[in-house]
């Protein structure tokens, strides 16, 4: 069974992360897994209107995303990265129950 205590302070963690995301920073960012500061936070567009927030570790190989319900105020040509866009409209593709379309 999970530790419940390790539990909430692995969600602390990433939402520490998003956090941070959501302040500007970027780079150099404190793993929530292996405590590393080389976290770094990345965004896709795979479809119109359709943007995730990703957080990856390359110490631990960490990595975990966000559906954004808009587009991330720091989303910006130099942080968009293409290899992860391109799973993520994979994934879009393959889903039986897909977003209805704005008017």
């Amino acid at each position: 069974m999970t530790d419940p205590s390790h539990s909430g302070e692995r969600v602390r963690r990433r939402l520490a992360l998003l956090e941070e995301a959501a302040n500007g920073h970027y780079e150099k960012l404190p793993c929530p897994d292996c405590g590393e500061t080389t976290a770094s936070v990345w965004f896709t567009n795979p479809a119109p209107d359709e943007y995730r927030t990703w957080l990856l570790c390359p110490s631990c190989d960490f990595h975990t995303h966000v559906i954004c319900a808009g587009k991330p105020a720091g989303f910006t040509e130099d942080r968009r990265r293409r290899d992860l866009e391109a799973r993520d409209q994979e994934i879009l593709e393959q889903m039986v129950f897909r977003k209805p379309k704005r008017p």
